[in-house]
């Protein structure tokens, strides 16, 4: 099971879905700018939904292109790019929101159960339990999405888990797989690799490491000094992938020393993996992140 994210915020149950209340999200309003947590207001879908800024969010947008339904949500994901959101420093939120500061619900995953069914759509029906991604608006008690955006909920997770989930894993495959075109190795007889992972113990740190490790990398896990950070990438990564090992950052003077000699034992214990020629450079570049 994944772990948390960095926070978690839990919203009422069907609110607004049962006659009892009208929905409400966590809303920049309309005119006031981004720039601090404090301008987020509790407001009705109601009153913040005139735009279509918040194009998977709103409860009552009328958006009729592609297959929608509507979730009820139970757990909300708080990851850095929502508060970045709300404070104006996330490009694709400023984007999103545009010149004419209309009202914005941040938040970018979910998860919670669907109470209103597309009938063009086959793959989601009225109870079903989901986890899901949107382009801004999750904080609130009901989410409209395209089925595209949704999985069903695994049977043994729970609604916390399935909020956490899809930005920290996304965030790394994209990075590791689409941007860093990291080849599968699994059923190759091509050497392994090393993948070094920096701050390795966080959520998308740990998803980078089981990524590799499960594409057949020996994975350097850098950690702080905290024994439970060791620990969590340990249990972590191990049973996938034996011979990955975890470095403690420490002092930074000696860190770039310290990966040389980590790479270079990794190399002297595992025969088949090809050395570089320049440990130091290496870990130059590792250090760097590069």
């Amino acid at each position: 099971a994944p772990l948390l994210a960095s926070g978690l915020l839990t919203t009422p149950n069907d609110a607004g879905l049962t006659g009892e209340a009208s929905p409400t999200a966590w809303t920049v309003p309309a005119g006031v700018k981004f720039g601090s947590l404090d301008k987020l207001k509790r407001l009705s879908l109601d009153n913040n939904n005139d735009d279509d800024n918040n194009d998977q969010g709103n409860y009552d947008d009328q958006d009729t292109v592609a297959p929608q339904v509507i979730i009820a949500t139970q757990a909300i994901g708080l990851n850095f790019a929502d508060i970045f959101s709300v404070l104006g420093l996330y490009n694709a939120a400023n984007q999103v929101r545009g010149s004419a500061n209309g009202p914005f619900v941040p938040g970018l995953e979910f998860s919670g159960t669907v109470v209103v069914e597309d009938p063009n759509d086959k793959n989601f029906s009225m109870g079903d339990k989901v986890l899901g991604f949107t382009r801004f608006g999750a904080y609130s008690d009901c989410v409209k999405a395209r089925p595209a955006y949704l999985l069903p909920l695994p049977d043994n997770w729970t609604f916390f888990e399935g909020a956490s989930f899809i930005v920290q894993a996304l965030t790394a495959w994209h990075g590791l797989v689409e941007v860093g075109r990291m080849p599968n190795l699994t059923n190759k007889t091509e050497r392994p690799y090393v993948v070094v992972v920096h701050s390795a113990a966080g959520g998308v740190g740990l998803w980078a490491s089981e990524i590799a490790a499960r594409r057949g990398a020996i994975v350097i896990g850098i950690v702080g000094d905290d024994p439970q950070k060791q620990k969590a990438f340990l249990e972590r990564i191990l049973h996938l992938s034996p011979r990955s090992r975890c470095l403690i950052r420490g002092v930074e003077a000696s860190f770039g020393s310290r990966l040389a000699e980590c790479l270079l034992q990794i190399h002297r214990d595992n025969s088949d993996i090809k050395v570089p020629q320049d440990y130091t450079s290496l870990a130059e570049l590792a250090t760097a992140g590069l």
